[in-house]
């Protein structure tokens, strides 16, 4: 995997996190879930449709792909609902750590179907990462708290197929733009029906503001995603995606002043040991 591909990642990870920032924002004004979800996709769809508009020589909406395509929406909305879910019934830092079991779970598959040898320190800065992560968000889990737990546990193994399907796509050759369109094109359209029966519609313009925030920075983490995923290594890519965890905690603050005290540091220190241990394995 070359370093742009893990720029690509960290890149997507600081957008996702500034994303979430957003999303918190939207929350905090009163935007209602669909919203949220309607605009997380909308700013994309618009944006790439105008993109493509441009050059219609070059680009078209046209793919031979189309059934792959529907899997990695199906698998992506799913994610996003039962990720959404799970923040709204589980303490904040429990969802963070279920959503980022997705890395273990990519890591886990791709041990199982594939022929290419995963070493020892691959598996080892997975799960390092992971312990980063538990111990910046320390999570906690009530026993009345167990079905919103499966159903984040849900979110992390739906996240899994989808980014196993982006990976699939980028092989068979399909670009990056077309990948992150027709997703978007499912969430603003799932958002859309939710954002009309929910009945709670956008009246204040900081709460407009924070949604736009939200479409934008996640069509920039969609993009990076999609094309480090596409073109890099599996394995390192999703352990990168760990990073994204230091990117909250310092934007957290800067906009709420949570504390971040020595063992969240401790955490964040061993999140990028392990992103630097992935990359030294996989180049070995």
């Amino acid at each position: 995997m070359s370093i742009l591909q893990s720029l690509w990642m960290i890149f997507a990870s600081a957008s996702f996190a500034a994303m979430a920032a957003f999303v918190k924002l939207s929350s905090e004004e009163g935007a209602s879930l669909g919203a949220i979800i309607f605009t997380r996709g909308l700013p994309s769809v618009i944006l790439i449709w105008l993109w493509v508009m441009l050059d219609r020589q070059h680009r078209s909406f046209r793919t031979p792909r189309l059934k792959s395509h529907l899997a990695r929406s199906i698998f992506g909305v799913m994610s996003i609902w039962c990720g959404f879910y799970a923040y709204a019934h589980l303490p904040l830092a429990t969802a963070a750590s279920l959503n980022y079991t997705t890395t273990l779970f990519i890591t886990f598959w791709t041990l199982l179907t594939t022929v290419v040898a995963r070493s020892a320190l691959q598996v080892l800065a997975v799960c390092l990462g992971f312990m980063g992560v538990l111990v910046v968000l320390r999570p906690s889990i009530n026993a009345q708290d167990w079905w919103a737990i499966v159903v984040g546990l849900f979110a992390g193994l739906s996240a899994t197929g989808a980014v196993l399907t982006v990976k699939r796509l980028g092989q068979a050759g399909e670009p990056v733009w077309r990948t992150v369109f027709y997703f978007s094109v499912s969430v603003t359209v799932i958002g859309l029906v939710a954002f009309l029966f929910s009945n709670n519609y956008i009246a204040d313009l900081n709460a407009g503001f924070y949604l736009l925030g939200t479409g934008v920075f996640g069509l920039l983490g969609q993009l990076g995603l999609t094309r480090s995923f596409s073109y890099g290594a599996t394995v390192l890519t999703a352990t990168l995606q760990y990073t994204a965890i230091i990117f909250s905690a310092l934007l957290s603050l800067w906009l709420w002043d949570t504390e971040i005290d020595l063992l969240s540091w401790l955490g964040m220190l061993v999140i990028i040991l392990s992103g630097g241990l992935c990359a030294y394995a996989t180049k070995r």
